[in-house]
């Protein structure tokens, strides 16, 4: 049976590892590393956000972006109230969506970092899924 342990957000699986390894190091063990970046809502430690404020080039919908204008992105900016957003909101969230980018990168790194420092990282089968491209 699967034991299912609470842990915290910020690099959750790297207690389990190490636990794993300590007490039980010739019992296979699974671990699923869900990360939900860079989806919405586009929150990011400040230390992401702030690296790429002012230094993500602009981009402008035009009116005549037949992308823009599907079924889909208008019903998205309708339900999450994003008809009218403004310049420097969309700057803003373009350089949290960078941030969010670099900041999963960053979980990935410490948690491959843990799988190399407990000697599992050799013994280890590495899956990385993405839902549609991020």
């Amino acid at each position: 049976m699967w034991k299912v342990k609470p842990v915290s957000i910020e690099n959750p699986e790297e207690p389990f590892i190490r636990e794993h390894v300590s007490n039980n190091p010739e019992k296979p063990w699974f671990v699923l590393a869900s990360y939900c970046k860079p989806h919405a809502p586009l929150v990011v430690p400040s230390r992401y956000l702030h690296k790429y404020l002012g230094k993500i080039p602009s981009v402008a919908l035009e009116s005549q972006d037949s992308a823009a204008l599907e079924a889909s992105p208008v019903m998205q900016r309708k339900a999450y109230g994003l008809e009218n957003v403004t310049k420097d909101q969309v700057d803003k969230a373009r350089a949290a969506y960078w941030g969010a980018v670099e900041y999963l990168d960053d979980q990935i790194e410490h948690l491959l970092f843990e799988l190399k420092k407990s000697g599992e990282f050799d013994n280890t089968i590495i899956l990385y899924f993405s839902d549609h491209g991020d």
